[in-house]
């Protein structure tokens, strides 16, 4: 995966236009950039793409997106109008159009979450990378998809 330029969470202001939307991937697969983004689960066991645990920094509320459903989700969305999207509604929007760096945020069922992801990606004809902070993670893709490219993140240890 070969990328010179990437979008991270898409193109966006999170004023007209909000990060890790559809909208925000649009934006970049038009501008023909690869895509960085995040996942999380849903109480439905539905993989959605946002960065943060909570609604708080985007709109406001202190729900946990790992306690509300897909269609509870829904019902907070952003100041445009748009929501919070599931993967495969990424996936559908991007069709292999531009690269996709994807990052398994940390969750309680990391490993449930896995299998859905995998899921979701083993029709995906696009290219991708799985990264995470959380090494459970790549060493889950690398066990059952050896062949998935992934990467350790990590952060300063004085963090």
């Amino acid at each position: 995966m070969l990328a010179s330029k990437y979008a991270h969470r898409g193109i966006y202001d999170n004023k007209t236009v909000f990060e890790n939307t559809l909208s925000a991937f649009e934006n970049a697969i038009n501008r023909n950039m690869a895509i960085e983004l995040d996942l999380r689960i849903t109480k439905d066991k539905i993989i959605v793409v946002a960065h943060d645990a909570d609604l708080k920094r985007l709109n406001g509320s202190k729900l946990n997106i790992a306690s509300l459903t897909y269609e509870e989700l829904k019902q907070y969305p952003f100041e445009n109008g748009d929501v919070i999207p599931m993967f495969s509604e990424l996936l559908s929007l991007v069709r292999g159009r531009v690269p996709l760096l994807i990052e398994v945020k940390y969750m309680t069922n990391n490993k449930e979450a896995c299998m859905y992801i995998y899921e979701l990606l083993s029709d995906y004809k696009g290219e991708y990378a799985i990264q995470s902070f959380n090494p459970f993670v790549l060493t889950w893709f690398k066990r059952f998809t050896p062949n998935t490219l992934r990467g350790q993140l990590l952060m300063p240890i004085n963090r």
